[in-house]
């Protein structure tokens, strides 16, 4: 059976539940669930925890029955998902929603047809192509639609007419990482607008640090976004679907069936996560199309098949969609075990119409690390992206003078263990850093590895928001013990800082349904990741 998250977890353990997903006649739950072995009439076991607030995450793990099919049981996790989910969903899409258009399209209320009008066909295409190719990508492409599809059937099941959602509205809702790169592709005329200064930072997600030691490799992520948007859940899928990948382990948020931060740990000894990148050449977005594979089905697919770094570097590359454009950090635990001077780190930068890739372990075991912070690596993609432009007006566009990459430059060599890592991913102590201070000298909450918008003051820059890192993530592998773990916390940073509390909607617009009001002082809790190489 699945080794399950809640058996490892140190503080303020959920509450789990058991659940049987059967396939005959039709898919359907059984809560409680007290059968131990799979049937031919059992798609799927399920370790569910819905209760938010204890730790900050919910808990999702899934095992499916091996014999059936790959879409068989992908489709049973899906519908696994809708169920389960199905008001977190419904809450999620919400305040995604509400976020989006009040930070970037306003004064719309709802998305412009020209969107709408891309995912139907984005849609179409992709069902016809996985349909029609029977490679390997695209079966698991196939897959990928499965669980869609499962998902889809599970929560128009149960969701009330009130909180009804469409396939469409529910694909868009799986999309949207890619969803704001759409909008310019889509509607060229938004383009100027969210080359502004205040809408510009708002596309940047994450920092991210790969921290090498003697026989320790230390993968980390911290995501931003809307506070809003901290319905948090943890995943952890076991099922046999044709991949090299058995168990993918990933930090997600309600019936996605990918991460979206993206931070991932497999049994195959990858581990990946990404971080976005802005596009100031705006007529590059000429480039994308409707007919390409999504970043949320990409991603996912490229983990659980690659062979190594550099092949996931060259399968998340395929079908490039131009939309979430991100540096991803790809490490091969195998060859960190052989001790291997090469492919043992990948990065693999994309923007519209082109992705570049290199191998980074050189630079990782000369430096001792490897830090990712919104701004591409590659000089030519920093050219084609617009970024000297915006670099001479905004030094903190700069790959090499970037706040973030100096803080990462003087802290990340002094890491030697778990805690120190914790501690470097949470970090924000805007007010005493002087790599913390803006062009004009005046502290800034932004310029930390985990953001806090909210905290900036009024006379110093007034675009104030419920936006910055509310998390982080923590691979962390010991060659020599074998040990193989995870660490993870929900929260915005909160040490140097105050806690993040939701203040009245009326002095800070922040769509929260189903969260509660705070403060938010989560704590870590830890688990142990099987090994299968």
């Amino acid at each position: 059976m699945l080794l399950f998250i809640s058996s490892l977890l140190k503080d303020a353990q959920p509450v789990f539940q058991r659940v049987c997903v059967y396939n005959s006649p039709l898919l359907r739950l059984e809560l409680d669930c007290e059968v131990q072995e799979f049937t031919n009439e059992i798609s799927a076991f399920i370790n569910v925890s819905l209760e938010l607030n204890k730790t900050g995450w919910m808990f999702f793990g899934a095992e499916s029955n091996p014999d059936l099919t790959p879409k068989q049981q992908m489709r049973a996790l899906g519908y696994a998902e809708g169920v389960l989910f199905h008001e977190h969903i419904a809450n999620h899409q919400a305040n995604l929603k509400d976020w989006f258009l009040f930070a970037y399209l306003q004064p719309l209320s709802d998305y412009p047809d020209e969107v709408y009008q891309f995912y139907v066909d984005n849609l179409a295409w992709t069902r016809q192509m996985s349909q029609t190719n029977r490679d390997a990508y695209w079966k698991q492409v196939a897959y990928t639609m499965a669980h869609f599809d499962g998902l889809v059937q599970g929560y128009q099941q149960k969701a009330n007419d009130s909180a009804y959602m469409s396939e469409l509205d529910l694909f868009m809702y799986m999309s949207s990482g890619d969803l704001l790169d759409v909008v310019e592709f889509a509607v060229p005329e938004t383009r100027h607008k969210f080359s502004q200064p205040e809408y510009a930072e708002l596309h940047d997600h994450c920092s991210g640090l790969v921290r090498i030691t003697d026989d320790e490799v230390f993968l980390s992520q911290t995501a931003w976004f809307t506070y809003g948007s901290m319905t948090r859940v943890s995943k952890e899928y076991k099922y046999n679907i044709g991949a090299r990948a058995k168990e993918v382990k990933f930090s997600s948020y309600p019936g996605f069936s990918y991460s979206f931060d993206d931070w991932y740990q497999t049994d195959s000894g990858m581990m990946w996560f990404e971080t976005t990148n802005s596009i100031y050449e705006h007529k590059i977005y000429e480039l994308c199309s409707t007919e390409s594979v999504m970043t949320w089905i990409r991603a996912p697919l490229a983990g659980r098949m690659a062979e190594d770094a550099e092949h996931f570097s060259v399968l998340i590359s395929k079908y490039n969609s131009g939309t979430y454009n991100n540096q991803w950090v790809s490490l091969d635990l195998k060859k960190f075990d052989a001790k291997a001077t090469e492919n043992v780190l990948w990065v693999m930068e994309q923007i519209p119409g082109k992705s570049a890739s290199y191998d980074a372990t050189d630079r990782l075991l000369k430096d001792g690390f490897f830090p990712s912070y919104n701004i591409p690596s590659q000089r030519e993609l920093r050219i084609v992206s617009g970024y000297p432009a915006q670099e001479a007006k905004n030094v903190s566009l700069s790959y090499d003078k970037a706040a973030r990459g100096q803080i990462f430059k003087r802290d990340a060599p002094k890491i030697e263990n778990i805690e120190q890592m914790k501690e470097m991913m949470r970090y924000n102590d805007y007010i005493h850093d002087p790599l913390a201070l803006d062009e004009k000298n005046h502290p800034e909450p932004a310029n930390a590895i985990s953001s806090r918008y909210d905290l900036r003051n009024i006379e110093h820059n007034p675009n104030i928001k419920c936006f910055g890192g509310f998390d982080n993530k923590i691979g962390q592998y010991n060659r020599e013990t074998q040990a193989y773990t995870s660490h993870m916390i929900s929260s915005p940073a909160n040490k140097d800082v105050p806690a993040w509390v939701f203040p009245d909607p009326k002095v800070l617009y922040c769509p929260r349904r189903g969260l509660e009001d705070g403060p938010y002082i989560h704590e870590w809790v830890q688990a142990d990741m099987k090994r299968a190489w």
